[in-house]
């Protein structure tokens, strides 16, 4: 005969499977938790539009030791200067979240929304009067403060990314050791247990690939304001007030004849070694398009220990005819999704590549060191080609007539 004492050795056993059991069969399909696709969009909905609610209301101005309020709308590019120059209608094209997909789409918006975050007070919008008035980036004063205004925006844009992931990711590990209490209070062992006492909730400390995903997330914006207070913004201030006669920073500013219909101001990165001996490293770029009516004005900025990495990224895109161009749309597909398009320009492209390009997105494989294989300023290219194809003829040219021709987007023959 068993012993009551073999008996509930056999049970917790038993027990300790079953639980098992719940747990393993979880991380097998941790989407098992979710009763269905609505479920796991409405949690997610949910989360994201109460934390939304909360990048709309002012702020501390985030200019060095300023305790005033913020205006809740700073504007990273400046509307009147260069989002107004290729806004139709008062609405352009920019990359967004799609809530219910958690994918990209590329969203209309309108010219006094876009670029917009709670960044500065009344005080210190003051700083980039000059170019806002002017309408154009007049020398290394304003395009010094354009990138000041340009990592002010990263620095916020991720404080507030991270406060959001990390509420999703409470709100998700709350739901999901819900779900799971729910299977393990069917285990015979806990009618037992509750027969002498109340167990109200259940945590589970182990992790799975959504909160895997979620403090990968959160580890990497975490190392990435630690660089931008650390090593930008501090340094960045000192220039800017000439508290420091030491230069950190390193950059071009490179005026391009002609309309490029789209803005931007954002950060990327490539890899790149001096020379076969060296070390690969990866450079951190700030990178900023603003157009006006007649130019527009490209900004690379970096560390100064980078110059020489920069000088040969600049010079390996500009050895071609559509160089500049290239690289604007190497920056908006693998750099930066904080760029705002004239919609005419998306429009023309077809359906179908815009699918193409939407999904390519912030690919991240691939850096601003890569070459787009498709373009998105059709009309700025062909206009160009046909310029040059009047003033050269040779073989090289010939390559490079059918390379460009074959990126071209839109419906027209090339």
């Amino acid at each position: 005969m068993i012993s009551q004492d073999a008996l509930f050795e056999l049970f917790l056993k038993q027990s300790i499977k079953d639980y098992n059991g719940v747990i393993d069969s979880f991380l097998k399909d941790p989407s098992s938790i979710f009763a269905d696709k609505n479920e796991q969009t409405g949690l997610f909905f949910d989360a994201l539009t109460r934390k939304l609610a909360n990048w709309k209301k002012s702020k501390e101005c985030i200019y060095r030791n300023c305790k005033e309020k913020s205006i809740k709308k700073s504007h990273t590019i400046a509307k009147s200067a260069f989002l107004s120059v290729i806004a139709e209608k008062g609405h352009l094209y920019t990359p967004a979240l799609n809530y219910k997909t958690y994918g990209t789409e590329i969203k209309k918006i309108g010219v006094n929304d876009a670029s917009t975050f709670p960044g500065f007070c009344q005080d210190h919008e003051k700083l980039f009067f000059a170019f806002e008035q002017s309408k154009r980036i007049a020398g290394d004063s304003d395009a010094f403060r354009q990138i000041y205004r340009t990592i002010c925006r990263e620095i916020v844009i991720k404080e507030f990314r991270l406060n959001t992931i990390l509420h999703l990711r409470d709100s998700y590990k709350k739901f999901r050791d819900g779900k799971l209490f729910i299977e393990i209070k069917k285990l015979p062992i806990m009618k037992l247990i509750e027969r002498n006492s109340k167990i109200s909730n259940f945590e589970y400390e182990g992790s799975d690939a959504l909160l895997n995903s979620f403090d990968t997330e959160i580890k990497n914006l975490k190392r990435d304001i630690r660089k931008f207070r650390g090593i930008y913004f501090k340094r960045i201030h000192d220039e800017l007030e000439l508290k420091s006669k030491k230069q950190f920073f390193c950059g071009m500013n490179i005026t391009v004849k002609g309309q490029v219909p789209v803005a931007l101001a954002g950060r990327g990165n490539f890899v790149a070694a001096m020379d076969i001996n060296s070390e690969p490293k990866t450079i951190e770029l700030i990178t900023i398009v603003l157009p006006s009516e007649n130019e527009t004005t490209v900004i690379i900025f970096s560390s100064v220990e980078n110059e020489e990495y920069i000088k040969g990224y600049v010079e390996r895109f500009l050895r071609q005819d559509f160089g500049i161009i290239n690289m604007i749309e190497s920056w908006m597909m693998y750099g930066s999704d904080h760029w705002f398009i004239k919609p005419s320009i998306w429009e023309k492209i077809t359906a179908e590549n815009q699918k193409v390009i939407v999904s390519d997105i912030m690919d991240p494989s691939k850096r601003i060191s890569s070459f787009y294989p498709k373009t998105i300023f059709n009309d700025f290219k062909r206009d160009r080609l046909l310029a040059l194809i009047k003033l050269k003829s040779n073989e090289e040219f010939e390559k490079m007539i059918i390379v460009e021709n074959g990126k071209f987007t839109d419906a027209e023959v090339p």
